[in-house]
């Protein structure tokens, strides 16, 4: 005959295991969605706020975790599988100021602001110093070239 004993290890053991996987799968999903729910995960490698550059190409390297949208400045970037993204900026002289913004499929939006000062390099180009002095070149039509001795700076 079946003891008292028995019976009830007989139901308790089932359970006890049903328990112990429903308890499984709540932590396993659980572990599986928390980094979802967390949001993006942003770095950007090269460079820092308030950085001085002399160059007026930057390249930017980073990563985005967990993002399915990222844009710099407004310009969407392509993003690989593992979040890395690489991008080749020209700045203007003075302040530039850079946002990388990023988005995942849940909406969990982080923002980046980064300032950026050019340094002014100590050569012109022709451009920069007409622009400079003021004064406007013009080819006549015997396609004549103006030296810059005729660029009169203004008094």
């Amino acid at each position: 005959m079946i003891s008292q004993h028995q019976k009830s290890l007989r139901y308790i053991v089932p359970i006890t295991l049903l328990v112990l996987l429903f308890l499984f799968i709540i932590l396993y999903t659980n572990s599986r969605t928390s980094l979802l729910s967390q949001g993006v995960s942003l770095s950007i490698e090269n460079i820092q706020d308030g950085k001085i550059v002399y160059s007026p190409v930057l390249t930017l390297k980073g990563n985005a975790k967990r993002a399915i949208f990222l844009t710099i400045n407004n310009r969407e970037m392509y993003i690989d599988k593992e979040g890395d993204f690489t991008d080749i900026t020209t700045l203007s002289p003075g302040l530039n100021i850079l946002t990388i913004r990023t988005n995942d499929k849940f909406k969990n939006t982080e923002v980046l602001e980064y300032r950026v000062w050019l340094e002014k390099s100590s050569q012109e180009t022709t451009g920069e110093m007409i622009a400079r002095f003021g004064s406007v070149l013009a080819v006549e039509q015997s396609e004549k070239i103006i030296s810059t001795e005729e660029i009169i700076p203004p008094e």
